[in-house]
């Protein structure tokens, strides 16, 4: 099912979830000084399921739509989806520690060309030419900006960091078409609810999942983040306004559009580098930012 009447709101959405997931990146990076990369990944799922639920809530008492039971279809593409997601985020953060934020981020930025090809085989999306000359353009725009030297982006010291960032972009463009299939499986006219109703059960199903891993595998850590609630809790405040944002652009439009469209996210994190913390910006950088931005037009036009 194809939702209709809103369809231009997916941009908006989509430059709101980038920048949220902008700052909830710089959080979660600055808080694995005292976590590890796992138990941030948890904070964000243990506080977001409650505030989805509260969220789905006030969509049903307002009487946007529901209830509706979810189908197994569902239930399959928000499992899969949601285990991508946390499995991505992981692996994220990890390469982040590991000190290579550069080579890490420029390869977690694949996965809008991985999000194209994986919707071409699951829902059977077509991806125009002027599509995909966005994705290609905006991909060589965030190695130029993220990226280290060509020669040395597989180094043995970068091999690790290069990785974890490649395994992320893949994950994430699994999460976000599953989401979609998800979504669309509901055959609802609302897309918001069916947005709120998918993002409950994915935070659902994190949520109780990561917790009972945990407690198995290191029984502290649920309660160490429940201690932490005032730092970690802003994650999972950030985490599903961000989400909610995401879901609901998913709905409205390829996922492979809404990944491409996603990369904004690099302009904010120059801007920021610019303005907040006054860093040398480079004519390489310069450069890429420009081809961001140029593929970015380009897919809103390819698209509109």
């Amino acid at each position: 099912m194809v939702y209709s009447g809103a369809m231009e709101l997916w941009i908006p959405l989509t430059i709101t979830a980038a920048f949220l997931q902008n700052a909830r990146s710089a959080i979660q990076k600055h808080l694995t000084s005292d976590f590890t990369a796992t138990q941030v990944t948890y904070a964000r799922f243990l506080w977001g399921f409650p505030l989805a639920l509260v969220y789905l809530g006030v969509l049903t008492m307002i009487g946007k739509a529901g209830p509706v039971a979810p189908t197994t279809e569902t239930l399959m593409y928000a499992a899969i989806g949601g285990i991508a997601q946390a499995a991505a985020t992981i692996l994220m953060i990890k390469a982040m520690v590991l000190r290579s934020f550069a080579v890490g981020n420029a390869l977690t930025k694949t996965e809008a060309a991985q999000t194209a090809i994986l919707g071409i085989i699951v829902l059977g999306e077509a991806v125009t030419p002027g599509v995909a000359a966005a994705i290609a353009v905006s991909l060589v725009g965030v190695m130029l900006v993220s990226g280290p030297k060509w020669h040395s982006l597989f180094s043995r010291d970068a091999f690790l960091p290069a990785l974890c960032g490649l395994g992320s972009g893949a994950l994430f463009g699994v999460s976000g078409v599953c989401y979609r299939a998800a979504s669309l499986s509901l055959e609802l006219d609302n897309f918001v609810w069916a947005a709120a109703l998918v993002l409950a059960i994915v935070t659902g199903l994190q949520s109780i999942g990561m917790t009972a891993v945990m407690q198995r595998l290191s029984p502290g850590t649920p309660m160490t983040v429940v201690k932490g609630w005032r730092r970690t809790g802003i994650i999972g405040v950030i985490s599903i306004v961000g989400s909610a944002c995401w879901f609901t652009a998913f709905s409205l439009e390829p996922a492979a559009h809404v990944r491409a469209l996603g990369q904004i996210e690099m302009v904010f994190t120059f801007l920021a580098a610019i303005f907040f913390f006054r860093e040398r910006i480079t004519i390489r950088d310069t450069v890429g930012i420009l081809m961001i931005s140029g593929a970015l037009i380009l897919l809103v036009l390819a698209t509109g």
